[in-house]
């Protein structure tokens, strides 16, 4: 979108009003801290034994007899952050990795306010787009021992840098250019699927390189983004196939890709048929499509049949795409199931977050939806959590029509004027990467949060543009009335 350069006043007022909503945000997450402490949900436990195993120095060798190999099963990169911070404070780790996860997320947040002014935003509209996320879902994240935090704030950063180039606020030089590709390696460190989400970022690192001149410097630019991803993933490789003598990133496969398969046996059975000792054991374990269900199977793999992670995880990609082959409109019921109104609603939702904070503080995972509020607060109470909560998401799903909806209809009223620059295109096509990659296997709300504070930007750039835009046809047919 054609922005013009942010004015003097706007400029005047920035590090005061920036430092005012970080405070603000700061104090919430900090007394937040106090009451809850460090949450560690269900997958937490997987990280720290990776991290033990990398403070006995045994990395190098893999336990493949184990049904799923827990330092093959992820990434290294979280459990040396946590490593670190256990070496570093101690019993006090678990402070230590959250205090760090508050500041980069703070970073972030920054990063989209100082992109909102750059645009003509008001200070308050600009702490809307990246304060408000920080107290929603951001919120729970940051205080949770999970890679979703980090990670979300990597690949924001690397997304305002160039999103900032695309907008035409700083050119893509070399320097810029492989800063964001360095926090896209570190991204790949925290979750193995950024490799196929970077598919996504591809048009927005076309148009942030579209601003230098000629062919052989756009090329350049975009190349040198991605240059760090391919070298640290062809690193991950190589050390994997060191360790087990395979070149693979993670054997993450033999879950994911058989819980796909189980989600829609839940609704179609027929794609479980087969001959081979696989579907066998898979028919055996299934009942309703769980999770416990994909890794009673991983077990009987391993028991039954001999096979180490690696070749569950051959086995997980193998029988995916051949039901895609034999039952492609049964596997469409993925995509399907995992388009929700509830990612139109992560703009805004303190409410949601804070329920799913407490599930996470008392360890029961049993409890399904912030209805269950009931259980920590009274009747009066809980309405009044329901009614903010209605508010709250009407609020989001504004913002998020603001940028669905407007952006395709602001590029085709500025096609002919110059703009728009391709910025809010490219964060269109992302958002709709991000969930149609992850909507093809398995999807939930936290994996969207590298994309809420950003795509929020965009829709109210686009209602404000969109109410100046309107302003003077009313104010053109009261004239004529």
């Amino acid at each position: 979108m054609s922005v013009p350069p942010p004015s003097a006043e706007s400029q005047s007022g920035e590090p005061t009003a920036m430092w005012l909503w970080i405070a603000v945000v700061l104090a919430v997450k900090l007394a937040l801290l106090l009451w809850m402490g460090p949450l560690q949900p269900p997958d937490t436990s997987g990280y720290l034994a990776f991290s033990q195993t990398i403070l006995a120095g045994q990395t190098a060798q893999v336990d493949l007899s184990a049904a799923i190999p827990n330092t093959l099963f992820r990434v290294a990169g979280y459990p040396a952050i946590l490593a670190l911070t256990q070496w570093i404070a101690g019993g006090r780790w678990n402070w230590l990795i959250i205090a760090l996860q508050i500041t980069l997320s703070l970073t972030a947040a920054a990063a989209v306010y100082k992109l909102g002014l750059r645009c003509r935003l008001s200070s308050w509209l600009a702490a809307a787009a990246s304060m408000v996320p920080a107290l929603s879902l951001s919120l729970q994240l940051d205080q949770a021992v999970l890679t979703d935090s980090l990670y979300s704030s990597l690949m924001l950063l690397a997304i305002c840098g160039l999103v900032d180039s695309a907008m035409g606020f700083h050119a893509l030089k070399p320097t810029r250019a492989l800063l964001c590709g360095c926090l896209i390696a570190a991204s790949f460190l925290l979750r193995e699927a950024t490799t196929f989400l970077c598919l996504a970022l591809l048009p927005l690192i076309g148009f942030a390189a579209w601003k230098q001149s000629g062919w052989i410097a756009r090329l350049t630019m975009a190349f040198l983004v991605l240059l760090p991803l391919a070298l640290t993933q062809q690193a991950y490789k190589e050390w994997n196939r060191q360790r087990t003598g395979i070149a693979i990133v993670t054997t993450g496969a033999q879950t994911t890709m058989f819980q796909a398969l189980f989600e829609v046996a839940a609704k179609d059975p027929s794609v479980l048929e087969g001959d081979d000792p696989v579907m066998e054991q898979a028919r055996k374990v299934f009942r309703k499509g769980s999770f416990d269900e994909v890794l009673a199977l991983n077990a009987a793999l391993n028991q039954q049949l001999g096979m180490d992670g690696i070749a569950i995880a051959a086995s997980g990609y193998a029988h995916y795409f051949s039901a895609w082959r034999h039952h492609p409109l049964s596997m469409l019921h993925l995509p399907a199931n995992n388009l929700r109104i509830r990612y139109a609603k992560l703009w805004l939702q303190p409410v949601e977050s804070l329920h799913d904070m407490l599930v996470w503080q008392k360890s029961d995972t049993r409890l399904p939806t912030w209805k269950t509020w009931r259980h920590y607060a009274s009747p009066p109470a809980a309405l009044g959590l329901l009614i903010i909560d209605g508010l709250c998401n009407t609020a989001s799903i504004v913002v998020f029509a603001g940028f669905l909806l407007v952006t395709p209809y602001r590029v085709w009223c500025e096609r002919r004027t110059g703009g728009p620059s391709g910025a809010a295109l490219g964060i269109l096509f992302l958002f709709a990467g991000f969930v149609g990659i992850y909507g093809i296997v398995h999807i939930e709300s936290r994996y969207l949060a590298p994309l809420v504070s950003i795509s929020s930007l965009i829709g109210i750039i686009n209602l404000e543009w969109l109410h100046a835009w309107l302003l003077p046809k009313r104010n053109s047919h009261k004239l004529r009335s």
